[in-house]
């Protein structure tokens, strides 16, 4: 009985260059910064101390200078560990017709 014997194909590999500058992960905090760099997180106090005089989220960010979404991750991290942050109404929230919903999805009403 003959062993069949396996071929080991090498695979290629492309040769990309990297500018080594394009690659640095700076933090800058100046507003004229190119958009590939990272803005520094707010200190905590600081952050704190925006959300408890702000009344949205939105208004937060652009008093820290950051973005929307990133504030509320903040604001979340910040919950998560115990910091008792207040929670700001929802904009254009629907309100939620409970009793309507439970009949539509009891497929008593279209």
């Amino acid at each position: 009985m003959k062993k069949k014997s396996k071929k080991i194909s090498k695979k290629k590999t492309s040769s990309v260059s990297y500018d080594d500058d394009a690659l640095t992960d700076d933090t800058v905090n100046d507003d004229d910064a190119p958009p590939n760099t990272r803005r520094a997180s707010p200190d905590y106090a600081e952050f704190a101390r925006a959300w408890t005089n702000s009344s949205t989220v939105t208004e937060v960010a652009d008093k820290l200078g950051i973005k929307r979404n990133s504030a509320a991750a903040i604001a979340g991290r910040l919950r998560k560990n115990g910091v008792d942050l207040k929670k700001y109404a929802r904009k254009n929230a629907q309100p939620i017709d409970v009793k309507k919903l439970n009949r539509i999805a009891a497929g008593k009403e279209d």
